[in-house]
């Protein structure tokens, strides 16, 4: 696989919903896997079967080398694995916290297709300012948080390790909660 690295300014961030169907008069026959539209079909036998189609979380970015062109990057599985669930007043923040541009890697791989990434390095940058938003943190506890934290941890245990306090431990796990 071959790496090219570049600036994109961000123009907008767009999130598609998410859904499950289940339905009765499946045949035997019918296969599980992909389906059209980026979704998954599951035959769970005795008639039944199931559709699923995961949420997206999309950033438009306008290429800043020649041929300045758009392009879409999905972000939700960075945010989903360290926020957890995309509720409205987390994609509004993570919305509010957009930076003017991020830096991407064009990656060609081995069957030729072409697609973009956001680097880690501001993946992390932007989670750390979601964050201070969030909570209202200082720059260097927020930074710690957005480096450490993942949805599958236990959130109390960990605000109770950054925070100077009892009482300020309480406070963002009140907040977190509210998200």
């Amino acid at each position: 696989m071959e790496e090219k690295c570049q600036k994109a300014k961000c123009i907008s961030l767009e999130y598609t919903r998410g859904s499950y169907s289940l339905f009765q008069g499946v045949k035997r026959y019918m296969e599980s896997g992909p389906i059209q539209g980026g979704g998954v079909f599951i035959n769970r036998g005795t008639g039944w079967g199931e559709s699923i189609v995961a949420s997206k979380l999309e950033l438009s970015v306008q290429l800043s080398e020649e041929p300045r062109r758009n392009e879409t990057i999905w972000i939700d599985k960075y945010f989903k694995g360290k926020v957890g669930i995309l509720t409205k007043t987390v994609r509004g923040l993570i919305e509010e916290t957009l930076p003017e541009e991020v830096e991407v890697s064009e990656t060609c791989s081995k069957m030729g297709t072409t697609y973009y990434q956001v680097s880690e390095k501001c993946l992390n940058s932007w989670l750390c300012s979601f964050w201070e938003k969030a909570f209202g943190l200082k720059k260097d506890k927020a930074r710690r948080l957005a480096g450490r934290i993942s949805w599958r941890e236990n959130h109390n245990d960990y605000f109770r390790k950054i925070a100077s306090s009892d009482e300020l431990a309480e406070k963002l796990m009140k907040m977190y909660e509210s998200l």
